[in-house]
């Protein structure tokens, strides 16, 4: 086999570094996300008084339902004509 093909071949081929290096990111955000959600959690464990806690909850509950139904509006196609 030629060497000047393989580099070749080679030199067409995505940039798999960056693509590595795209992962090793977003690996580190999602790592580093989790475990501040964790530390929150564990704070609000402590220092909020129950009632408190659970508006929070029910706060975040119904915000992340609405979230889905506004992202599924928006997803679904539009069926009128």
């Amino acid at each position: 086999m030629d060497p000047s093909k393989s580099k070749a071949a080679a030199a067409s081929l995505p940039s798999y570094g960056k693509v590595l290096e795209t992962y090793k990111k977003a690996a580190a955000t999602a790592a580093t996300v989790t475990a501040y959600a964790v530390l929150a959690r564990g704070m609000a464990r402590e220092l909020l008084p129950d009632e408190l806690r659970e508006a929070a909850r029910w706060a975040a509950e119904f915000l992340l339902r609405s979230g889905a139904k506004l992202f599924a509006r928006a997803a679904a196609p539009d069926l009128r004509h």
